[in-house]
């Protein structure tokens, strides 16, 4: 099993001891930008479906776009449910993917997460690599190498648009800029 799940399932029984504290552990209090909201419980799956043919060379934990009805993409919907939640009440826009430490899945979070706020047909979505000493969004997505500009074009040619790096994914609902060439 992989990090990623790993964290997630603790991130699943951490929130249920949230929801049944010990009687000793006191209530503590949650600044203005929380919002509680219960998801629904997602049935669990014995294992992930069939890969969805979306497009060739897509990386194999990617479940939002492979399996989205999968268990493991539905914790990504419950992550979007509270994203959507915090953009109507606080007009949240942009959501950045990050840690200190290497190859811990923050690639795979941003696309799986990426996906997930696809999903809504009104959706526009916007996914940047801006991991420019490890850029990889390019090949998880099946990209292959891009002879276009990425992020540190567009950094340094102030010329540039985001139409001229951005890559649109039209089977996925979203667009990508890629991190582009290093200087």
């Amino acid at each position: 099993m992989s990090k990623f799940f790993k964290a997630l399932e603790q991130a699943a029984q951490e929130q249920a001891r949230r929801r049944h504290p010990a009687p000793s552990e006191p209530m503590r209090e949650r600044g203005p930008a929380v919002i509680e909201t219960e998801l629904p419980e997602a049935p669990r799956a014995s294992g992930l479906e069939p890969p969805r043919a979306v497009a060739d060379g897509l990386e194999e934990h990617l479940v939002s776009l492979l399996a989205p009805t999968s268990f493991e993409a539905e914790q990504y919907r419950a992550l979007r449910h509270l994203i959507e939640q915090l953009h109507k009440s606080t007009d949240l826009s942009v959501v950045a993917v990050s840690s200190p430490g290497g190859a811990d899945g923050k690639t795979t979070t941003a696309i799986n997460l990426a996906g997930a706020l696809a999903q809504a047909p009104d959706a526009r979505v916007l996914l940047v690599d801006a991991d420019l000493r490890g850029a990889a969004l390019a090949t998880y997505l099946g990209l292959g190498e891009r002879t276009g500009p990425g992020l540190v074009d567009a950094i340094l040619d102030a010329n540039l648009t985001v139409e001229a790096v951005a890559q649109a994914c039209p089977d996925l609902n979203l667009s990508v800029v890629p991190a582009g060439r290093l200087p």
